[in-house]
């Protein structure tokens, strides 16, 4: 079990990223060696990073058609975190991170796991839990 953010989804679907570790984290999860968790934002974040890389010409109609039908079928299960607005804000500011992460984070806090990401700034800024996909998938 773990929490996932948009990062580590995005750079294994968008076609430019290419990420190693990301499409095996992928795997596992169809394979259904690890569940995901995440704040409902993630669908949001998702659709619109796909939004604006089709707008920026990284991808085409066809791709950019693909890609939001897998990203929002994926069986994701959603935390509660929006009772924790409080939280989220000071946890924020303390950190210097977005609300958003800070959502990602309060996530991982409730589910005792990690929050996994793509987002290296983010694992510094925070610590534990914290860790990259090159942590969690080093020998790749």
């Amino acid at each position: 079990m773990i929490v996932i953010d948009a990062s580590v989804i995005l750079a294994a679907f968008f076609p430019d990223e290419n990420s190693r570790q990301a499409r095996r984290l992928i795997a596992d999860y169809v394979e259904g060696t690890v569940e995901f968790y995440a704040p409902r934002l993630l669908i949001l974040e998702l659709v619109n990073a796909s939004l604006v890389a089709f707008r920026r010409g990284r991808m085409d109609e066809t791709i950019f058609n693909q890609l939001v039908g897998t990203i929002t079928s994926l069986q994701i299960s959603w935390v509660d975190i929006e009772s924790y607005g409080r939280e989220l804000a000071q946890f924020a500011k303390e950190k210097q991170i977005s609300a958003y992460d800070a959502a990602y984070v309060q996530a991982a806090t409730l589910l005792s796991c990690k929050l996994v990401t793509g987002d290296i700034k983010l694992a510094v800024a925070v610590g534990e839990p914290v860790i990259t996909l090159d942590n969690y998938y080093p020998e790749i």
